[in-house]
């Protein structure tokens, strides 16, 4: 699973620098953007697999969301370019409020 997790945030990544020159209307699922914070968030809390593992579980499950689902909905906004594209830039501005929050 941390495999698939971390090969669905590099695509991410990769796909947000693809489409950056996207002009985007849409408004992102926010149960969605907020899971895929705090699953951001629980990736970088410790370097053991096992419990990154069980705790994005745990998130995932707190925002409604079994692994399947979630992934599936990752890579399902990654088919519709100008969606993912809104979807990234809200989890990045979302992420960075939460940095500025606890970094105070």
């Amino acid at each position: 699973m941390i495999k698939h997790l971390s090969m669905i945030l590099a695509s991410t990544v990769a796909c947000a620098a693809f489409c950056t020159s996207c002009n985007d209307s849409e408004v992102p699922d926010e149960r969605l953007v907020s899971a895929y914070v705090d699953v951001m968030i629980v990736r970088q809390s410790s370097l053991d697999t096992t419990v990154i593992a069980q705790r994005v579980d745990s998130v995932l499950q707190h925002h409604g969301f079994t692994s399947t689902e979630f992934f599936d909905r990752v890579r399902e906004e990654g088919q519709r370019p100008r969606m993912f594209k809104a979807m990234f830039d809200s989890v990045a501005a979302r992420y960075e409020r939460m940095r500025d929050t606890t970094s105070r």
